[in-house]
């Protein structure tokens, strides 16, 4: 027996480093890059949006006040504009639907659109203080088809013509 038998500390320095242990974890596949840049761009979104989830949820199983929660919430949403990003992403969504996404995403963005659903909510409030619940019922529901009957009309007729 002409060969040396090395030792365990020699085989194991001579033995190339461990591929995953000398370089820190990296994502290899594109779609890991994505998920990672988003959370690194909308960070603050993410982080408010758990926050309000958590302020939520421990409220609710405590039994605090609702009126107390839901002012906080409006705040920390005013405070990070979750909201508003929310409204972005839901037409977003909306827009990806074949065909008719993009022409929902038009009527739904017109400032007239706006305005009748913002005169339908401040009519629906002050008919609610006067005690009028079955008024505002009927009146909220006459808005709401009005505002679906010119998405169907606009769809339709863009489709047509």
């Amino acid at each position: 027996m002409d060969q040396q038998v090395e030792s365990d500390e020699e085989l194991s320095a001579s033995s190339p480093p461990d591929r995953d242990s000398d370089r820190p974890l990296r994502p290899t596949r594109k779609r890991e890059w994505r998920v990672f840049g988003f959370f690194k761009k909308h960070y603050v979104s993410v982080v408010a949006w758990a926050s309000v989830t958590v302020l939520v949820v421990i409220s609710y199983l405590t039994g605090f006040d609702r009126e107390i929660t839901a002012g906080l919430v409006l705040v920390i949403g005013l405070a990070t504009q979750i909201f508003g990003n929310f409204f972005n992403y839901l037409m977003s969504l909306v827009g990806l639907i074949p065909v008719v996404g993009p022409m929902i995403v038009k009527v739904v963005t017109l400032p007239f659109f706006f305005i009748i659903n913002a005169l339908s909510f401040i009519v629906a409030f002050f008919g609610l203080r006067m005690g009028e619940a079955k008024t505002v019922a009927s009146s909220r529901l006459m808005a709401t088809t009005l505002l679906i009957g010119i998405i169907i009309g606009y769809i339709i007729g863009r489709m047509v013509g």
